[in-house]
């Protein structure tokens, strides 16, 4: 480093306590945010009183201006940027977005001086990775002003979805909650909550009544209860209106089967068909099928695949399985074309205590794959902690289009913690030709127990080069 940048460490305690990081609202956490900042290696002592200054706390991410604090300097400018990447164009609000884009810009080297130290040497050096003394800040890069115009009301609400499992005819299954987070700076006013679809789901004791206020930073919780009067799939939605200008309507879609005593085995398929869409000749793509037993026994099943064409589709994973009450087994299957055409086969389920089950499949050989799709980054928030407030897991993953046509892919995301694997999503993605890269921010996750989740990304598209990606996340108590 040609000239040793200014010492000055920065407390992310007092920053987000005054509210005055990125003029962002004050945050609500449960627990000292100092001491995540400790976890992370970033300075947490004031060398002198003078550091206590509005200028000591915000030069981390801000030009110094005399007494006040300036634009956003290139650092500053690249954790904004992070923060819309995470919220879809809005700023990090909670503790754990904020963290999320600190860890997504470390190993960058934001001011791009010739030293080539990145941002976390910087900043484990106390110097500010933002600014040389005496350096100006591109105008491309100076970001908002301190103390900007407060942003409006914004709905976030966790889960999406409810899966009430199988519940016995008659029985009533309470204290499911549907937290109305509030992640703008504005009050969020909802006005309306409206129960749709099936009679058998209804509001718990706890629901507010509308129209009812959340503070910025604040929530709300609202209870549903499931109660199936019949045996079969249930379905519903919990609609929530609000004065959230982006998303005056958000859907929290609602789910259960009722079952009877006298069903040991009740079993379902995801998905119902099984398609490879177009698989290269000579070349194989392995899908997976979901069983799971929504009864209160087993279900003994025995797997086949009927010699379809030529053998181009296999059984790959054990011929026979037993599934417990409550539990999944994942049935895998390749297809592996040795002509060109279209292919159609079945996978064929014999359960001795219930109705055979059968799967459709089909793909299509060809010569040319004109979609390519493959992961290009893949992260996850670092660290969360369970008593802190700030247990949410954020992730992103982006991808690029190597191949000559816009196509879909198909990314599964499995999180995998204490040797216990669950399915976390899967989504659609798309990345236009030309484009060089798309970024997708994928759906949360609050944990419920400490320890280390590995985060598995898998991308599938029909090519042979199927991109797998990792991270990891450590739960704290």
């Amino acid at each position: 480093m040609s000239t040793r940048k200014t010492l000055m460490a920065s407390s992310l305690a007092a920053l987000l306590g005054a509210g005055l990081l990125f003029g962002a609202p004050a945050v609500h956490a449960t627990g000292s945010i100092g001491d995540v900042w400790s976890q992370i290696a970033y300075p947490t002592s004031l060398s002198d009183d003078a550091a206590l200054t509005l200028q000591g706390f915000c030069a981390l991410c801000h030009v110094r201006d005399g007494e006040s604090a300036g634009p956003t300097n290139p650092y500053g400018a690249a954790i904004l940027n992070a923060c819309r990447d995470l919220t879809g164009g809005g700023q990090c609000t909670t503790e754990a977005l904020l963290l999320a884009a600190f860890a997504a810009v470390e190993g960058d080297n934001s001011d791009g001086d010739p030293d080539g130290f990145i941002n976390i040497a910087e900043i484990n050096a106390d110097a500010q990775p933002g600014w040389t003394e005496g350096d100006t800040v591109p105008s491309s890069l100076v970001g908002e002003l301190l103390d900007p115009v407060p942003s409006a009301a914004d709905i976030d609400v966790v889960p999406v979805v409810i899966d009430f499992g199988s519940v016995l005819v008659g029985t009533r299954v309470t204290g499911t909650e549907v937290i109305i987070n509030n992640v703008g700076g504005a009050v969020l006013t909802v006005d309306s909550l409206t129960l749709v679809g099936d009679p058998v789901f209804s509001f718990g004791l706890n629901t507010p009544t509308t129209p009812f206020d959340v503070p910025a930073g604040g929530n709300q919780t609202v209870g549903v209860v499931y109660e199936p009067d019949a045996e079969g799939a249930d379905f519903g939605a919990l609609e929530i209106g609000s004065n959230d200008p982006d998303e005056p309507l958000v859907t929290v879609a609602l789910q259960g089967i009722g079952i009877t005593t006298n069903e040991a085995c009740f079993p379902s398929v995801d998905p119902r068909e099984l398609a490879f869409g177009q698989v290269i000749v000579g070349t194989s793509l392995e899908l997976p099928v979901t069983l799971t037993n929504n009864g209160i026994g087993d279900c003994t099943v025995d797997l086949s695949v009927p010699q379809c064409i030529d053998g181009e589709f296999v059984l790959t994973s054990p011929a026979s399985v037993s599934v417990g009450a409550g539990e999944t087994s994942i049935i895998t299957v390749a297809y592996s074309p040795i002509n060109l055409g279209q292919d159609n086969c079945r996978i064929d389920l014999a359960i001795a205590e219930a109705s055979d089950v059968t799967v459709p499949m089909n793909g299509e050989g060809v010569d040319v794959l004109p979609t390519d799709l493959d992961i290009k980054q893949f992260k996850a928030s670092k660290s969360v902690s369970l008593s802190k407030g700030s247990g949410i897991v954020s992730m992103n993953i982006t991808i690029e289009n190597n191949g000559t046509e816009e196509g879909p892919g198909l990314l599964t995301v499995i999180g995998e913690q204490n040797g216990v694997a669950f399915v976390h999503q899967v989504v659609e993605v798309r990345d236009a030709i030309g484009n060089g890269a798309t970024r997708i921010t994928l759906q949360s996750y609050i944990p419920t127990e400490a320890g280390e989740i590995l985060w598995t990304a898998t991308l599938q598209d029909g090519n042979p080069d199927d991109d797998v990606a990792t991270a990891t996340t450590n739960v704290r108590p």
